[in-house]
């Protein structure tokens, strides 16, 4: 089920693209297609999971080739941007970036 186009489509504004965040995007996107926006924002543009910092140490391999790069990891309906947070106000929901501000419906 799609939402009319002609009725605003709710957003989901995700600060942190960890763990949590990665598995709250990708099961939205799953489990709602077409019914939420999904806005994921980390100030960095990836990661390095956990035990792939075993390679580097023992390995000789680099941080660039076990880094993981969050527009590879994003699904469908999910639109990843790289920025800071300057500031949060939970009572509105209103965000402010380096790069822009929002006022979702949904924050997490």
């Amino acid at each position: 089920m799609s939402i009319p186009e002609n009725v605003r489509t709710p957003t989901v504004l995700i600060l942190g693209a960890g763990f949590g965040g990665l598995e709250l995007a990708a099961c939205l996107s799953e489990s709602v297609p077409g019914e939420v926006r999904v806005v994921l924002v980390d100030r960095n543009n990836g990661f390095t999971f956990g035990f792939s910092k075993l390679e580097i140490l023992f390995h000789d391999r680099t941080p660039e080739y076990v880094r993981v790069s969050y527009r590879d990891l994003v699904r469908p309906g999910v639109e990843f941007r790289q920025e800071q947070v300057t500031a949060i106000d939970p009572q509105t929901r209103h965000v402010d970036t380096d790069r822009a501000s929002y006022d979702p419906d949904f924050l997490v």
